[in-house]
């Protein structure tokens, strides 16, 4: 899923969506860093991950109680 979409109404359903099947536990982010379409200035110190855009996924997978990793 796309954690970094601009509606936060449509990151927490897509979140809802994919971990509301009774065998998924959580999911998983896979890249160390916020990709955009043509990245010429990588940011790779990780804090975008306690950034504002990332509000929407911290909030539902909480009300979710489901896992991020």
């Amino acid at each position: 899923m796309d954690f970094f979409q601009r509606d936060p109404d449509q990151v927490r359903a897509d979140l809802r969506r994919v971990v509301g099947h009774d065998r998924m536990l959580g999911v998983r982010m896979h890249a160390c860093l916020e990709y955009t379409e043509y990245s010429t200035d990588l940011d790779r110190t990780a804090e975008w991950i306690t950034g504002a855009a990332l509000e929407p996924v911290w909030e539902e997978a909480a009300a979710l109680d489901t896992a991020v990793e």
